[in-house]
């Protein structure tokens, strides 16, 4: 009788925690979609305001003054590879929150348009899991709410975070430099694997004194 009653009990407590995890399941699966569907949302909205750019006849160059410059914390762009299913929100900032949420960008390089390199990053177990499979000849788009900017890979390297020379974010060409930690299944590291992807195609923002407010 005795067995049979902790048999009982086994069985009860065995079903709580299936009950447990599927409502775990579930509730990560609903978080999920989502952030998808946020995700396209944005990205909708940001092929409109292209559109309306191109319509305004803004197809080489856009003021800064019609330009808002991001925040910090403030996601800005959508970074996507539609061959390899890839798109992450960019979010202004690289602090460790902002890693854990999606792609962060270092607030004293460029943004698209200006003429000069941008600096990515994220964690290759993440939002950046994908960046090792880039190849030279992929393109890479960063939409935005003033346009949207091509990029195509050039080259990848590993090195160390301190051999990065960030002097090179000063250099009069616009590129994207997105990076993660390396080997790939490592986050307690010194080494960083870098892709390079030259601007292709985009708007060019013009400097005249200010910025949207």
């Amino acid at each position: 009788m005795r067995k049979f009653k902790y048999f009982l009990m086994d069985l009860c407590i065995s079903f709580i925690i299936a009950l447990l995890l599927n409502h775990v399941i579930v509730m990560k699966m609903k978080t999920d979609q989502q952030l998808e569907q946020d995700l396209q949302i944005k990205l909708s909205a940001q092929h409109v305001n292209k559109i309306t750019s191109l319509l305004q006849g803004e197809h080489e160059s856009i003021k800064s003054s019609q330009v808002k410059y991001p925040a910090h914390w403030e996601s800005y762009a959508i970074l996507r590879n539609e061959a390899r299913g890839f798109a992450k929100e960019v979010i202004f900032g690289d602090s460790d929150d902002i890693l854990e949420a999606s792609i962060g960008q270092y607030e004293n390089s460029a943004i698209p348009g200006e003429g000069r390199p941008i600096l990515l990053a994220g964690h290759n177990g993440t939002h950046f899991r994908l960046l090792r499979e880039f190849e030279k000849g992929d393109r890479i788009t960063m939409d935005t709410d003033y346009g949207s900017f091509v990029y195509e890979v050039s080259g990848m390297e590993v090195m160390s975070q301190y051999d990065f020379d960030s002097a090179v974010l000063d250099r009069p060409e616009e590129m994207l430099i997105m990076y993660c930690c390396y080997p790939f299944d490592s986050l307690d590291t010194d080494d960083r694997y870098f892709v390079y992807a030259k601007k292709i195609n985009g708007l060019r923002i013009e400097e005249d004194g200010s910025w949207k407010e």
